[in-house]
């Protein structure tokens, strides 16, 4: 993908950019008003199949690469062109907004704001912002603001879990496992926990709720752990069991 990278952060700028050129990415990268400038006389329509954006930005770098948004948007609307957004999220900090301010002062244009189509939150590995560029790279759009309790993708060593599409992938969202739903709902409990043990009886009303005979449950939920522990195990996940207690590693 072409991306371009907007951010006040050098070091951050080096990082984002080193991680998604090895991933065969090409990366432009932005970290001061005057290049976002630059660039808007090079592209002026913005040719970029998506843009990562860092919260801490700065209002200004916020607000222009808004507006610019909006004109490719505009511009594209009858060819189906528009240019994907990746917020980088810091937890407990108030992001920059672009607040409807022209560049020249003038409020006549209406109100600019990005929003994002997948939000990143801070820190995060490469495999991590790798998965969430596959996303976009599909085409992928998740409704509302991830948040570090309730992150859009899990990641657990090469496993990536989108929890919005019930959907596991290993080593990149590229490579989906195979999983029945209720072998999928398991393994996101598993994962949320973090290494922590959880019970049969907490992962029996997790996958099954209340909508199942107690009995019924047991015999299936023993089944479907069974079965996902066979197919984690190709994988070189295990998931361990202590007494009536189940986790992964």
């Amino acid at each position: 993908m072409d991306l371009l990278v907007v951010t006040g952060s050098m070091p951050l700028a080096s990082a984002l950019e080193r991680s998604l050129e090895t991933a065969g990415h090409q990366v432009t990268v932005a970290t001061s008003v005057g290049q976002l400038d630059d660039l808007f006389k090079d592209y002026p329509m913005l040719p970029f199949d998506a843009v990562i954006v860092d919260d801490l930005a700065g209002e200004n770098m916020v607000e222009r690469l808004a507006h610019r948004l909006d004109d490719a948007r505009r511009s594209g609307e009858d060819l189906g062109v528009r240019p994907r957004i990746a917020l980088l999220s810091t937890p407990s900090a108030k992001p920059a907004e672009a607040n409807g301010t022209n560049v020249d002062g003038s409020n006549d244009a209406g109100p600019s704001t990005l929003v994002p189509d997948v939000t990143v939150v801070k820190p995060f590995g490469d495999a991590e912002l790798l998965s969430y560029i596959s996303l976009l790279q599909r085409g992928a759009r998740h409704e509302g603001t991830a948040t570090a309790d309730d992150p859009v993708l899990l990641i657990h060593g090469d496993l990536t879990l989108d929890t919005h599409a019930q959907r596991a992938y290993y080593r990149g969202t590229d490579r989906p496992i195979a999983l029945s739903p209720r072998e999928y709902s398991a393994l996101e409990a598993l994962v949320r926990a973090n290494g922590e043990f959880l019970s049969f009886d907490d992962l029996s009303r997790i996958v099954f709720g209340d909508g199942a005979g107690f009995a019924d449950q047991r015999t299936v939920m023993d089944t479907t752990l069974y079965s996902l522990t066979r197919k984690l195990r190709r994988l070189g996940f295990f998931i361990t069991q202590h007494g009536h207690q189940y986790r992964i590693r």
